[in-house]
């Protein structure tokens, strides 16, 4: 049974106003025509916790945070969610500050190109110079990524074993958009229940960061793509989100497979609930600090 904060967090989430700009395709086409998103500052508290280091590796932009003390060699690149249209927000930088207290390690955050300005093509080659990069310099090094984030960490993952490189040793996953095309029946009676999502603006968005690619290419969609070679996964999923289907389709490709996976449902939990001031998201963080580091 969701907390009482869980329920409140939840019943206030139509006021984002994300929901009624994915109601159509129309309406996102027009919002992000006249809108270009900024990201989230820094939160001053963070600042004053961490170190934070804004730095760029080539073209790509990217915040570094640290512990200030009793740094961990566990390094993490964190890749924050948006649906590829959007940039860094408040809850993203909770999340991660939630990451640095439990486990010590050093996150790196790249803001990537984004969609409609930009596909798929302008971010991976930045991506994977960054993963490259840490990975060569980073023995304990893992991919963590939310919504979006979390379907392009595993496309990434994907790619990098694909072409014969060297991988993280753990993949996190939470509240993960796997395939852009949001077809699932499933997802039809999901969609009544999510405050957040819908299906249409997400379809849009989707064909956007695909540009020529088919939206069910694995560099677009990962859940078409082959689990062989990559780490062991983790993957968090609500079942108030419109997204849950993704998860439990990983959840089987897994098991068809026998790829370690660690898969955790959390009843009543929406999209991305990691990032908000709810008991279920230090839950939710607690174990995957616990799966991080082991």
């Amino acid at each position: 049974m969701a907390s009482i904060a869980a329920h409140l967090v939840n019943w206030l989430l139509p006021l984002r106003g994300s929901k009624k700009r994915m109601s159509s395709e129309e309406g996102m086409a027009q919002h992000y025509a006249r809108n270009i998103p900024k990201p989230a500052p820094v939160p001053a508290r963070l600042a004053q916790e961490f170190h934070i280091h804004e730095d760029a590796l080539g073209a790509l932009h990217l915040h570094t945070v640290a512990p200030r003390q009793s740094v961990s060699a566990l390094r993490l690149v964190y890749f924050h969610g948006g649906a590829y249209v959007n940039e860094m927000v408040g809850a993203h930088w909770n999340i991660v500050a939630g990451l640095v207290r439990r486990t010590g390690a050093t996150v790196d955050i790249p803001h990537y190109p984004l969609a409609p300005r930009h596909t798929w093509a302008d971010a991976f080659p930045l991506l994977q110079d960054l993963a490259l990069d840490r990975l060569a310099t980073s023995p304990n090094l893992a991919f963590v990524g939310d919504s979006a984030g979390a379907g392009l960490a595993l496309a990434l993952a994907q790619v990098l074993h694909s072409e014969g490189h060297a991988l993280p040793n753990r993949l996190v996953l939470m509240s993960p958009f796997l395939d852009v095309n949001v077809s699932d029946p499933q997802q039809w009676g999901l969609a009544q229940r999510d405050r957040m999502l819908a299906a249409p603006g997400l379809r849009w968005a989707g064909r956007q960061w695909a540009g020529a690619l088919s939206t069910q290419d694995p560099r677009i969609s990962p859940i078409y793509g082959s689990l062989a070679g990559l780490p062991p996964l983790m993957v968090l999923t609500g079942t108030a989100d419109l997204l849950n289907t993704d998860a439990h389709r990983l959840r089987k490709a897994a098991a068809a497979a026998q790829h370690p996976l660690r898969f955790l449902e959390y009843p009543d939990m929406f999209h991305v609930w990691m990032g908000a001031p709810i008991p279920e998201a230090h839950a939710a963080l607690d174990a995957v600090a616990e799966f991080l580091r082991g």
